[in-house]
Order: C-alpha cells, then sequence, then structure tokens
C-alpha cells in the first residue's frame, strides 16, 4: 500500500494536484488555504475525517484504509 499524506502548498484547483489526482487516488483535502493539505492512496479509503485545526492553522485529515 502507497499513502502520500502532507502539506502541499498547492490548494485542491492547482495543476500539481489535478495530475496526482489523474495519477492516485484522492482520499480527502483540507479546506484551510484554500485546501493545501492532501491524502492521496494506490487505495480506496474505508472512510476520512476533517478533524478541524487540532492545534495548528492547518486542518488535521484522517483517513482509514
Amino acid at each position: 500500500m502507497l499513502i502520500l499524506v502532507g502539506d502541499f502548498n498547492q490548494p485542491r484547483s492547482n495543476p500539481v494536484i489535478t495530475t496526482l489526482k489523474k495519477k492516485m487516488t484522492h482520499a480527502i483535502s483540507g479546506t484551510d488555504f484554500g485546501g493545501v493539505d492532501h491524502i492521496f492512496s494506490n487505495c480506496n479509503a474505508v472512510s476520512t475525517l476533517n478533524l478541524g485545526k487540532g492545534g495548528s492553522d492547518h486542518d488535521a485529515l484522517s483517513a482509514t484504509f
């Protein structure tokens, strides 16, 4: 299983993210800063959840595979 997570500093509409969406399964994106935090995988997530700030200025994201 391959899981790619992080602060990509690229919103959901950015060409980098749209290209990744074509190559990998998009599990979830955050909402802060235009959605710069993302989780991708090579399989489908069973569940995803945006947990809110989580003590950061970014969203804490959760995905179960």
